[in-house]
């Protein structure tokens, strides 16, 4: 019971540490071109995936590489400007005017947030040792102290953990989510749907950028429209 007391007490103390988020990429500023026109691309691709029971009522699955699999639509999207295909955190800084001030935010929430990694990493210290030194003690400890130590080192740990919440950690949750919400995937060049309608907020955004840089909206070179046919290569 005690153990399991001290090891709640570990998960709910370490929360922020675990929240800490990963690198921030760079501003690269110097990727504004005027008067050039920002395009978004689609591709509809097959893809082959696993056999659902729709798929063998309808007989849609087919032998690939020895296994059954069956074929399903997936739509990618790519944004090219100045005559590269950009990659999201390069498009996220062209179309978001304040991009800059919001990767200034999330370092700022970092730093704070590194505060809060002091009485975190001490609370998983001083949990471990409460939990670690009674087995590794031998019989120098009787049971009843044994009990004595994992309370005190719990509640130690606990008190430890829930420090770093007020000293940076409540940074640590914010910035983690909005980086999240910023730099998810990237490095990456293309989005991906199973519907190209859910490419429809990036288009809107590259629309936006070409307005405020005197261009006419985005040309959207769409995917072909899925008529319920099979699918090709």
């Amino acid at each position: 019971m005690l153990k399991s007391i001290s090891v709640a007490a570990l998960a709910l103390t370490t929360g922020c540490y675990f929240m800490y988020p990963k690198q921030v990429p760079k501003v690269n500023g110097q990727l504004l071109v005027q008067g050039e026109t920002m395009r978004i691309e689609t591709h509809k691709e097959k893809r082959w995936g696993t056999c659902s029971d729709s798929d063998y009522k309808y007989d849609r699955c087919e032998i690939i590489h020895g296994k059954l699999k069956a074929p399903y639509a997936i739509y990618t999207a790519k944004a090219v400007y100045n005559g590269n295909t950009l990659r999201r955190s390069d498009f996220n800084e062209l179309v978001y005017q304040d991009y800059a001030q919001r990767v200034k935010k999330v370092e700022d929430l970092k730093g704070t947030c590194r505060i809060s990694l002091v009485p975190s990493v001490l609370a998983i210290a001083t949990l471990a040792l409460a939990y670690v030194g009674p087995l590794m003690s031998g019989n120098k400890f009787t049971d009843d102290q044994k009990k004595y130590i994992y309370i005190g080192g719990a509640a130690a740990g606990l008190g430890l953990g829930l420090l770093s919440y007020p000293l940076g950690g409540f940074a640590c949750v914010k910035a983690s989510r909005l980086a999240g919400n910023l730099f998810a995937g990237a490095r990456e060049t293309e989005w991906e749907a199973f519907d190209p309608k859910d490419f429809a907020e990036i288009e809107k955004l590259a629309d936006d950028f070409n307005a405020r840089q005197g261009a006419a909206p985005a040309p959207v070179e769409e995917a072909p429209v899925d008529t319920g046919e099979p699918l090709t290569e």
